[in-house]
Formats: structure tokens, C-alpha cells, sequence
């Protein structure tokens, strides 16, 4: 009688080196300048916990399918030749998902962090704001609807009687956080001093000191306003720490002036008066790609999330 036998193949340890190596090495991209103020920053695998656990539990069940015996007589043990090869396939095809679900999170995170362009890092919530932010989602009614686009004068709300409000507000509270003296798009904080890039030369404008004197007087300015963000297709479908990362992402921050933050508020930068020309036109550049690369990434991120959620 023939003997036929059916083994996992050798794919589910090279996939486990694979992502392990990826894991290690994308967080190493992300160093930033430490500052007694600056809160701890997070790195990409730490931000994408859940579905690293994921795949460590579907890499036990295959280590565990792999030890059961594999060589079957046939036609004898054609009942549990099936079921061995049925349950085989099946892992392989989490497998492929949950790898694709870490591998795709973790270079989102990646670039939401724009190592590239300074490294300010990203941050991770506390359970007491993923506590409200899980409040403020289940309050939103399924026909809940996000603002067509800005208002009258160019500005992006979330009105105070919006069901969204209370997601806004707890995404807004110490956002920008105090990342300290960091790049953001590639260029440094301005130091006091300095010739305040927004407005003409001829104007004379310099960068003058922080309220408190302790520094200049700069903010991380949210390139795409927050009231957008939240109004953006899917996005209030992400996690909380999801939300969070999104909201808080380097690749949408830019230092400005006082004057000039003061001045663009919630819009866009081609509405602020009296600005450089080329330093509006290069700024309103950079709100395209920074809303394009945020559409995008809440598109992906959605798509790694465990359970849709």
C-alpha cells in the first residue's frame, strides 16, 4: 500500500525572520533630539502591538499544526489527510493577511513619523485618553456626517453642538504636543533671531522670544488643520491610538512664527495676508501633499486593523 505524506512547508519561518527584521529596523530610523519635557516617543512596532500579537499567536498555531504527525496512509487516512491539508491552508492564508496587515502598519507608522525629515517620533496615548477617544467614537451616530469642506472665510470648524466635538476636543487637548527642539519637513526650529521665512524680506520681521522667554517664539503648526483630519473618508473608523497617531504625525507639522500661526488658524496657508509669495506658494504645495499622504494613510491603516476595528 502507497504512502503519502503532507508537510507545512518551510515559508513560516522565513516569513518570521522577515517581519522581525523589519520590526527592529524601522524604529531604528526614528531618533530624536530627548528633552526633560518631550514625552516618551513610541516606535512603529510598538504602535502596531496588536497585530504583532497577531501574527506571534498565528505563528504558534502553525508551529503547533507543524508538530502534529504529517505522514498519512491512504487511502486509509484519507479523513485525516484532508483535515491535516484543510487546516494547512487555512493558516497559510492568515498567515499571508495578518503579515501583510504588520508589514503594511508598520510602514505607515513609519512614515507618519517622516524620519526623513527630522525625526520628531510619534506618540502613543494614554489609556485614559484611549478611554475618551473609545467614548467620544461610540458617540458618533451611524448617519453621522463630516462638514463638506471649510467655511465662508476658509476656516475649519467643528461647531460646539457637532457629535464629533467631543473627538475633537479630545484629539486637540495638548496637541501639538511639546516636541522640543526638533526638524519638522526638514528644517530646524527657528532660534530667536532668525529672519521669520514667511513674510517679505523687506517687512523686517525676525522670530522674537516664547511667552515665557524660555525659547523662540514658534509653534509646531498642524499643516492640515485637525478639524479636517477628522472630516477626512474613514477616519473616524480608525482605533483610538490610530486617531491619535494621525493627528500627531510629523509629516503634518511645520514650525511657524506666532504671527504667522496666529494668522492661518484652521485654514490653509494660501489664505494668510501678507506672507512671501514663494513662501505661501511652497507651503500650499506641501498642504497638498501633506492632506494626499493623510488620506492615504488612514486608507491603510484601516486596512490593518484586527476585526475591521
Amino acid at each position: 500500500m502507497g504512502m503519502m505524506t503532507w508537510h507545512q512547508t518551510g515559508k513560516a519561518q522565513r516569513l518570521r525572520r522577515f517581519l522581525a527584521s523589519l520590526a527592529l529596523t524601522v524604529p531604528l530610523a526614528l531618533g530624536g533630539v530627548a528633552g526633560p519635557a518631550v514625552a516618551a516617543r513610541s516606535t512603529p512596532d510598538e504602535l502596531c502591538a496588536a497585530q504583532k500579537a497577531a501574527r506571534e499567536s498565528l505563528e504558534a498555531q502553525i508551529s503547533q499544526h507543524n508538530a502534529q504527525p504529517h505522514t498519512f496512509t491512504l487511502p486509509n487516512e484519507q479523513a485525516a489527510y484532508a483535515v491535516y491539508n484543510a487546516e494547512a491552508d487555512q493558516l497559510n492564508g492568515q498567515r499571508d493577511a495578518v503579515a501583510q496587515q504588520l508589514l503594511d502598519c508598520l510602514l505607515a507608522m513609519q512614515k507618519l513619523a517622516d524620519p526623513g525629515n527630522g525625526g520628531a517620533g510619534l506618540y502613543a496615548p494614554s489609556k485614559g485618553v484611549i478611554d475618551e477617544l473609545t467614548k467620544a467614537i461610540a458617540g458618533l451616530p451611524a448617519d453621522w456626517k463630516a462638514p463638506a469642506g471649510p467655511d465662508s472665510k476658509g476656516y475649519w470648524r467643528v461647531p460646539k453642538t457637532d457629535k464629533a466635538r467631543p473627538l475633537f476636543d479630545t484629539l486637540r487637548k495638548d496637541n501639538p504636543p511639546d516636541v522640543g527642539d526638533v526638524k519638522f519637513q526638514g528644517a530646524a526650529r527657528p532660534k530667536v533671531g532668525d529672519v521669520d521665512p514667511a513674510y517679505p524680506a523687506g517687512s523686517q520681521r525676525v522670530i522674537g522670544p516664547s511667552k515665557n522667554g524660555a525659547g523662540p517664539g514658534v509653534s509646531a503648526d498642524h499643516i492640515v488643520p485637525l478639524a479636517e483630519i477628522i472630516s477626512m473618508p474613514g477616519f473616524t473608523k480608525l482605533t483610538p491610538q490610530n486617531m491619535y497617531a494621525i493627528t500627531r504625525a510629523p509629516i503634518n507639522f511645520q514650525w511657524l512664527s506666532y504671527a504667522a500661526n496666529y494668522s492661518k488658524s484652521s485654514r490653509s496657508a494660501a489664505a494668510i495676508t501678507g506672507v512671501d509669495p514663494a513662501w505661501a506658494a511652497q507651503a500650499t504645495q506641501l498642504e497638498i501633499q501633506a492632506r494626499q499622504d493623510l488620506r492615504d494613510l488612514i486608507q491603510q491603516l484601516l486596512k490593518t486593523q484586527l476585526n475591521g476595528g
